[in-house]
């Protein structure tokens, strides 16, 4: 369906260049634009590797476009620098620093949300501020390491 599409849209394109080109000399020029595309239409649907090609000429050639730049797109648009596979981009930002021998530490805190309730759990192995500490003033136990 798509090529007989291709096919009379190409035709008509050529066939509209032509006529314009008996009153207006310049519309040859358009050529350059038109005549490009229609070869690469031909060559898509005579080729016998890629059906999608073949199906969708020149318009295919978007999707393995899309394919092509999805990586970047996934990483500068839609994922955030906490949540990645297999490494978030925070820690491979981090890979990256130490690997030029640049300092490795992010200035001005962090990007992650520190006071969700068992968030410390993740970032925190020990607790700035001690619970039972009075219990523990008064006891030996706690001046000596067990």
């Amino acid at each position: 369906m798509v090529r007989r599409w291709f096919f009379a849209l190409s035709a008509l394109a050529l066939g509209v260049v032509g006529v314009l080109s008996l009153w207006w000399p310049g519309a040859v020029w358009s050529l350059l634009f038109i005549g490009p595309l229609v070869l690469l239409g031909l060559r898509d649907t005579l080729q016998r590797k890629h059906t999608l090609l073949r199906n969708f000429p020149v318009i295919g050639h978007g999707r393995y476009f899309m394919e092509m730049v999805r990586p970047e797109i996934q990483q500068y648009f839609i994922e955030s620098n906490i949540d990645a596979f297999p490494i978030e981009r925070e820690m491979r930002s981090v890979v990256y620093r130490r690997a030029k021998g640049d300092l490795d530490t992010t200035p001005f805190g962090t990007q992650r949300d520190v006071y969700r309730i068992g968030a410390a759990s993740r970032w925190a192995s020990s607790s700035a501020s001690a619970t039972g500490a009075s219990s523990c003033a008064s006891s030996r136990r706690c001046w000596r390491p067990a």
